[in-house]
């Protein structure tokens, strides 16, 4: 009876090589994806509690309570990016009525004029080119070009935010064999079925609360500052209201809107509107104050400078949606490090 040949070192080496090529060879195929499906699968991670809510009600199964959060957390993204779209066609319609009348433009705003740098030299311009809008187009034609880069980019940007969410409500559809998956997978990295357990724990319970206080405080402070906008139907609604997310993203101050929109209410509306106005901005402005301390960090402790830089890192190596995925990344290293410091088994080594 013949058996066969134990492997040798030459067997090992090259199961090894194909399967680093096999990974690699996966790798390369999802590198397009890599960033939103990332993204939406850390949003999964945030909204599952609300999933398991809306599962546990009667006239909710697991189906639709996914397609619900999908619809309503697409509808949020979409709405200020449809009012910013609007606004933009209302301005093209009115460049386009002042160049078939042949009208002039009228002076430039003195808010244009007060800009500090760039005012004087885009007013000037401006009032160059009143008579002439193909001049002025031509005498600016970078800075539209660069402009308009920009809004094209910031467009494709929340539309793979928007895809990121229907992702995301597919993956909660299919959550209960993922969590089971990551934590099989996190045993046998570890060798430790309930340490891989507490991993998968803490990276949940990280996930949730930086998203949490990072994604969920901007988007409620973002909500607020458009309802005070709308109401008082300050131009470019839309336009701010994205600008008061990125901001909340970044965790720059609100007062950074805030400040001008209420100059430009005490110019614009009569006195008791403006102090309504005026009220209403400040209390919005500084929702974040009483928001995060609620929202970041439930359950976990990650310092702020953890979160600031991978902001901050985030935002330089992967833009607008390294916003969202830095700090994460950042805060689940940072917990899992900490975590692996803190081993029971060597405690016995600290003074």
């Amino acid at each position: 009876m013949s058996g066969s040949a134990p492997p040798n070192i030459l067997d090992h080496a090259l199961r090894l090589v194909l399967a680093a090529a096999l990974v690699a060879g996966c790798l390369w195929v999802i590198a397009p994806f890599a960033t939103i499906l990332l993204w939406a699968a850390l949003l999964a991670v945030m909204l599952w509690p609300v999933h398991d809510w809306l599962r546990q009600l009667r006239f909710s199964g697991n189906a639709r309570s996914a397609t619900l959060i999908g619809i309503v957390t697409i509808a949020l993204v979409a709405a200020p990016l449809v009012l910013l779209l609007g606004e933009l066609g209302v301005l093209a319609q009115s460049l386009l009525a002042i160049a078939s009348a042949g009208e002039g433009f009228p002076p430039a705003p003195q808010w244009i004029v007060n800009l500090p740098m760039v005012g004087p030299k885009i007013a000037a311009s401006w009032d160059a080119s009143r008579g002439d809008l193909g001049l002025l187009l031509a005498d600016n034609k970078g800075s539209i070009k660069l402009l308009a880069g920009k809004i094209a980019g910031a467009l494709g940007i929340f539309l793979e935010v928007m895809f990121s969410f229907g992702l995301a409500a597919l993956f909660l559809a299919f959550g209960e064999p993922a969590a089971a998956a990551a934590q099989r997978f996190c045993a046998r990295v570890t060798g430790d079925i309930q340490r891989g357990q507490r991993i998968v724990t803490l990276t949940t319970m990280t996930i949730r609360g930086v998203l949490q206080g990072v994604v969920g405080v901007a988007v409620v402070q973002a909500i607020l500052i458009g309802v005070g906008l709308l109401l008082f139907n300050v131009p470019y609604s839309g336009a701010l209201i994205l600008v008061a997310f990125v901001i909340g993203l970044a965790q720059l101050p609100a007062l950074l809107l805030t400040i001008p929109v209420i100059a430009w209410g005490w110019s614009h509306l009569d006195g008791t509107s403006a102090g309504v106005f005026t009220a209403f901005m400040v209390l919005a402005g500084f929702s974040d104050q009483v928001l995060k301390p609620i929202m970041l960090g439930r359950g976990i402790d990650v310092p702020m400078p953890v979160i600031l830089v991978g902001v901050i890192g985030g935002m330089i190596s992967g833009g607008l949606l390294g916003l969202f995925i830095g700090p994460v990344v950042l805060a689940i290293g940072y917990v899992l490090f900490v975590e692996w410091l803190n081993d029971d088994r060597y405690q016995s080594l600290s003074s």
